[in-house]
């Protein structure tokens, strides 16, 4: 059996293709969750669909107007409030970063005498070793999930 990736616009390609075009992959994982909610959806016989993938550290979602998936041709890495992030000129499925992942540590900030603190969650993460607390994996700090 013939091994094939996933592509960041929903196409799959061979290893060797990925290996020779690694930046066709960069969106992905994400974008398998699309494609899956897309069939679902219309397994359901569902007008729109919402997609959302809570992953360790990010959580994304996409809008699927009539079941479709939506493909942008341009994408961002490391956008942020503050920046741009890095263009590049790339087939993509429409996913927007929404917040934090299940993994991110959740702490709290000015605990000191007098001061009220605040729970703040992230960008550190507890990764998939030792993970989230919770998992019992060996993982001290109490995450998103936890």
């Amino acid at each position: 059996c013939r091994p094939y990736v996933m592509q960041s616009f929903c196409g799959v390609d061979t290893v060797q293709g990925a290996i020779a075009k690694p930046v066709a992959l960069l969106e992905s994982g994400p974008s398998s969750g699309v494609w899956a909610a897309a069939v679902l959806g219309e397994l359901l016989g569902l007008g729109g669909v919402i997609s959302l993938d809570v992953g360790g550290t990010t959580a994304k979602a996409s809008l699927l107007p009539e079941g479709r998936i939506q493909i942008r041709s341009e994408y961002h890495v490391e956008r942020t409030a503050t920046s741009s992030g890095y263009p590049l000129l790339i087939p993509v499925v429409d996913i927007v970063e929404i917040g934090t992942g299940g993994g991110s540590i959740a702490w709290a900030e000015g605990t000191g005498p007098g001061m009220v603190p605040k729970l703040r969650v992230g960008p550190q993460s507890a990764g998939a070793d030792p993970g989230p607390a919770a998992c019992r994996w060996g993982g001290t700090c109490a995450t998103l999930t936890d």
